[in-house]
């Protein structure tokens, strides 16, 4: 058996050096990652109202535009014009300033900063530009803040925050008016951005979206658990995303147990909806309904789940104040 000086020696057999290159690798992005998420829990966001912009509808610049780009943009418009929250002018000046761009080689992508769109020229085009044209849709810059229907990103060092939200809610409109499934989401994702959506209302959702509106989503949520926690569970979220993508241990340990977290939080939320919000009978009992789905839904990065344990399904029992006379045993948290 070698000992350390020979592992950590250049001449050493490679099939030694090969996994110890790796768990040295894993180490290092595990500190990285979670060096950003404890920067990222210790930061202070203030998630305030955009200021209202004032742009001048056109017609979008199809020139040096494929014929296959433009006929996926076309549909695009030709749906989206008849949805209130839509704005043509936000996509008209975001388009028109953007260049479309096609490799071989490449994931389809939106740089904002350089304000292109990347597209794998050998993949379908439409799959990979639907969600990009939500994009355009949903941006609006100042100063200070780029913000891109949920995702926030600041001037200053303090880390953005919505992304998670802003790509799941991306995928929950790509399926509602397009029938498209993205290939990069999973069921998860889809499952809490339609639970924040209820909470939240679907129209005051979608048009918060559209404006680039996250402090109207964490003023909703706001409504039913302080702003503090709203803002946190948001920011949770994009740790989900962080964690799915690290190979770290501890890591995917920290992602099972945010994720816990952010169910109980959001489950917590919804209960004092349903308590305190003048809602029928049946919409309480389909809101319960989907506090019990959220609570039995998994979520596991590496080999461990961690589901909501016992206390916190107590506790939620706890909080569910009333049942009416007539309410069958769905009026009860499982």
């Amino acid at each position: 058996m070698p000992n350390l000086i020979e592992i950590f020696s250049p001449f050493a057999s490679g099939f030694v050096i090969a996994p110890v290159a790796l768990v040295i690798s894993h180490i290092l992005v595990g500190k990285a990652a979670n060096y950003s998420l404890e920067k990222e829990d210790n930061a202070t966001y203030r998630i305030d109202r955009l200021p209202a912009s004032v742009l001048t509808t056109s017609s979008p610049n199809f020139e040096g535009i494929k014929e296959e780009v433009r006929t996926t943009i076309e549909e695009f418009l030709n749906v989206m014009e008849n949805i209130p929250h839509f704005k043509i002018d936000t996509f008209v000046h975001n388009f028109n300033e953007t260049t479309i761009i096609e490799k071989k080689r490449t994931f389809a992508e939106h740089r904002l900063h350089t304000k292109k769109i990347i597209i794998n020229q050998n993949v379908d085009v439409r799959s990979q530009l639907l969600p990009l044209l939500f994009d355009l849709s949903s941006t609006y810059e100042t100063p200070k803040i780029l913000a891109k229907g949920f995702l926030r990103a600041f001037a200053s060092s303090t880390p953005s925050i919505g992304k998670f939200l802003d790509q799941a809610y991306t995928a929950v409109l790509c399926k509602r008016y397009f029938d498209l499934e993205l290939l990069f989401d999973d069921e998860m994702r889809i499952i809490l951005a339609l639970f924040i959506e209820k909470i939240v209302g679907r129209e005051k959702m979608e048009s918060a979206f559209f404006r680039g509106a996250l402090d109207e989503v964490i003023a909703s949520l706001s409504k039913y658990a302080p702003r503090e926690k709203a803002i946190k569970t948001v920011k949770q979220l994009d740790h989900i995303s962080i964690a799915m993508s690290s190979p770290a241990v501890s890591v995917r340990h920290k992602s099972n147990e945010v994720y816990r977290e952010i169910v109980f939080s959001l489950c917590k939320m919804m209960i004092t909806k349903i308590n305190e919000d003048r809602l029928s009978h049946e919409e309480n009992i389909a809101n319960i309904e989907l506090i019990n789905d959220l609570l039995q839904s998994e979520f596991k990065a590496g080999v461990i789940n961690y589901r909501t344990t016992d206390d916190m399904i107590e506790e939620l029992r706890l909080t569910l104040r009333g049942k009416p006379d007539n309410a069958s045993s769905r009026w009860s948290i499982r």
